[in-house]
C-alpha cells in the first residue's frame, strides 16, 4: 500500500475511513487496509460503492427505469457483501451507494474523511501503468489523504 498526502492537506476535523469498493479482490485488500486504520485511529469505517447507469442504455423510457432499478439493486448487493466482508474481519463499517463515477465520489469523501482506501486493478495503457484508473483520477483530486493498495496476494 502506498499513502498520499497532498502538499496543502490540513488536518482538520476529518471524520471516518473511508474505503472504495466494487467487489473485486483488490476491494477486499482496501476493505483490510480500512478496518485496520479505522481501528488503530479509532474512526468510523464507511464503505462507499458508486456506480453509473451505462451512457450505452438506449430504451424506452419505462424500460430504462426498470433497467436502473435492476442495476441499483445489483450494486447494493455489492455493498452489502463488502459490508459483511468488513464486519468479519472485525470492523463495525456503515455503508454507502452513490451515484456518479468512483473517483468523483471518492474525491468528494476526500473533503472530509480521514483517509480514503482504494484498491488498485492496476489494468490499462500507459498511462495507467502503475494505477488503476480510479486511483489514478483520485489522486489527481483528492483533498485529504488516500491509500492505494496494489498487492492483493
Amino acid at each position: 500500500a502506498v499513502a498520499v498526502v497532498p502538499p496543502d492537506w490540513e488536518a482538520v476535523e476529518r471524520r471516518a475511513v473511508v474505503v472504495g469498493v466494487d467487489g473485486s479482490d483488490e476491494a477486499r485488500a482496501a476493505i483490510r487496509v480500512g478496518v485496520d486504520e479505522a481501528a488503530r485511529s479509532g474512526r468510523p469505517l464507511e464503505l462507499v460503492h458508486a456506480w453509473v447507469v451505462p451512457t450505452s442504455w438506449n430504451s424506452a423510457y419505462v424500460e430504462y427505469l426498470g433497467d436502473v432499478a435492476l442495476m441499483e439493486e445489483m450494486r447494493r448487493d455489492v455493498l452489502d457483501e463488502a459490508v459483511e466482508f468488513a464486519r468479519s474481519l472485525g470492523g463495525a463499517p456503515s455503508g454507502r451507494l452513490e451515484r456518479g463515477s468512483a473517483a468523483a465520489v471518492l474525491a468528494e469523501y476526500s473533503d472530509t474523511a480521514s483517509v480514503v482506501v482504494v484498491g488498485s486493478h492496476t489494468a490499462g495503457g500507459m498511462a495507467r501503468f502503475l494505477l488503476g484508473s480510479v486511483s489514478h483520477d483520485l489522486l489527481l483530486s483528492a483533498a485529504g489523504p488516500v491509500i492505494v493498495v496494489s498487492d492483493v496476494g
